[in-house]
């Protein structure tokens, strides 16, 4: 049960890895409406990994 556990939270980061390059490379290529939602999608990302690290140092 917990190696299935520590399989998933590595997927779940692999994603969010993808994703958040993904949306760092649309954000030289769109246009200034867009790059505003990009970039605050990819500071409430930077955010919630902080806060997901922060949790997991404290425990």
């Amino acid at each position: 049960m917990n190696n299935n556990k520590k399989t998933y939270r590595k997927l779940y980061w692999h994603i969010w890895y993808i994703l958040f390059g993904i949306l760092l490379i649309l954000m030289f290529n769109l246009e200034p409406p867009y790059k505003t939602w990009i970039i605050g999608l990819l500071v409430i990302m930077a955010l919630s990994r902080i806060i997901i690290l922060w949790i997991d140092i404290d425990k």
